[in-house]
């Protein structure tokens, strides 16, 4: 549409189609062209013909020049103060389990930040079975977790193998046991059971606390083997599992955005 007002204030200050042309550097029929359209779309007629074939402006053509000054100057303000325009940024909300949110995400955000500046990113810990309540009732927009957790409202995809180890002190008579709705937990009761043990119990509600245990010698545990620093003197003693640990999104995720940051985060991790 603006070639076509382009085209018509130049034939309205040259009183010439040739003239327009070369103002604009097209040619002779293409102002023709341009013309009729506008005039199709005003449903109007914007120029006759004098004596000696002088282009002559109508009523309308008088009418509408001010105003098509006005609009394509205010369209050309508008385009410098849009690229002035301070980026928008959009909020999204991670819900990251305990591994993740302290021993694998950090270094990934690093490159989000990078590739997605117009982003706010907003980090919840939580825990996966939380993590996976956010992402369905539209708290969270990606989560991840390290539970082989299934529901149909909740896509799943392999993120990071993580690797759990049997750590501390082998003759302990404690066993330092996370909370049911830890990702460790299930791994924990799984390696009593098969090892047939019966230590006595010291329930820790995090990661952090029951490393600062073992480091002073007490209990033993099956914990992922992220959290042991490489110059720890905590013994490793041996692997217990090769653990899964997922990102999750709704099935019916239809934000953009969401998309971008998943395929960024599944191609680092190839």
């Amino acid at each position: 549409m603006f070639a076509l007002i382009d085209t018509f204030l130049a034939v309205y200050e040259t009183r010439s189609f040739t003239k327009a042309a070369e103002q604009l550097f097209i040619s002779q029929p293409a102002v023709s062209v341009h013309i009729k359209k506008l005039e199709q779309h005003f449903d109007v007629t914007l120029f006759t013909r004098g004596g000696n074939h002088q282009l002559i402006p109508t009523e309308q053509a008088d009418y509408l020049y001010p105003k098509l000054q006005v609009l394509k100057q205010t369209w050309h303000q508008l385009e410098l103060e849009a690229k002035d325009m301070p980026l928008t940024k959009q909020d999204i909300t991670i819900a990251l389990s305990n591994t993740h949110a302290l021993k694998v995400f950090p270094k990934l955000l690093t490159r989000l930040l990078e590739k997605f500046p117009q982003v706010n990113f907003h980090l919840v810990e939580t825990n996966s079975q939380s993590a996976q309540k956010m992402i369905k009732h539209y708290q969270a927009d990606i989560g991840f977790i390290e539970d082989d957790l299934l529901d149909s409202a909740i896509k799943r995809e392999f993120f990071y193998e993580d690797q759990l180890v049997h750590c501390g002190q082998v003759h302990s008579p404690y066993w330092l046991l996370r909370e049911p709705s830890s990702g460790t937990y299930r791994y924990q009761n799984d390696y009593l059971k098969k090892n047939n043990l019966q230590p006595e119990f010291i329930h820790v509600n995090s990661n952090e606390m029951m490393l600062a245990l073992l480091k002073e010698g007490i209990g033993q545990t099956v914990l992922s083997k992220l959290f042991i620093p490489t110059d720890s003197t905590i013994p490793i003693n041996h692997v217990v599992a090769q653990r899964p640990l997922y990102l999750i999104t709704r099935q019916n995720e239809t934000e953009s955005l969401v998309h971008q940051i998943k395929n960024a985060v599944l191609a680092h991790e190839k």
